[in-house]
């Protein structure tokens, strides 16, 4: 099952350039991969360039020595597979698209919304719609989150282990 997402950038004219990513569009990967590696417009206009995705990755343009397409044995790691380029589909539709906030939330089949600010930050709507958030604020509660996971894991373990002696 995939997790469907939009990545897009804020336009001065309030609309947004948008691109489709099918794959993992969760926080702690579409929304982790943004954050750390898609900084600056610059990156993140590139990264629309290429058009709908089938799965986000760090770098955006795979090593030109290499065999790169979108069937698994044949892809590089940590490198964008986009329908167009490595799909070849070379289909207009899968280009970005100039939309409205209100034509993107018609799309009830896309779970995560990233957009690039103007003013240069990463922030996202879920699948409700209702509150737009601010991916790395959100990234940092879930790994706090994680980690008193882990900590009462493991706290449990010792104290499970400490009782067996």
């Amino acid at each position: 099952m995939s997790t469907r997402s939009y990545i897009a950038e804020e336009l001065k004219d309030g609309k947004y350039k948008v691109i489709y990513c099918h794959f993992d569009g969760y926080l702690e990967h579409n929304g982790e991969i943004l954050v750390n590696h898609y900084k600056d417009r610059k990156k993140v206009e590139e990264l629309l360039t290429l058009g709908d995705l089938s799965s986000l990755a760090e770098n955006i343009n795979p090593d030109p020595t290499k065999e790169h397409s979108d069937e698994y044995s044949k892809r590089q790691e940590n490198v964008c597979v986009s329908y167009n380029r490595d799909r070849q589909d070379n289909d207009p539709e899968n280009e970005a698209q100039i939309l409205t906030k209100e034509e993107m939330f018609k799309n009830y089949w896309i779970e995560y919304f990233y957009i690039f600010t103007l003013d240069n930050k990463w922030k996202y709507y879920d699948y409700q719609h209702k509150e737009l958030k601010d991916v790395s604020e959100d990234l940092k509660k879930l790994n706090l989150q994680n980690e008193t996971i882990k900590q009462t894991q493991n706290n449990k373990k010792q104290s499970n282990s400490d009782e067996e002696m």
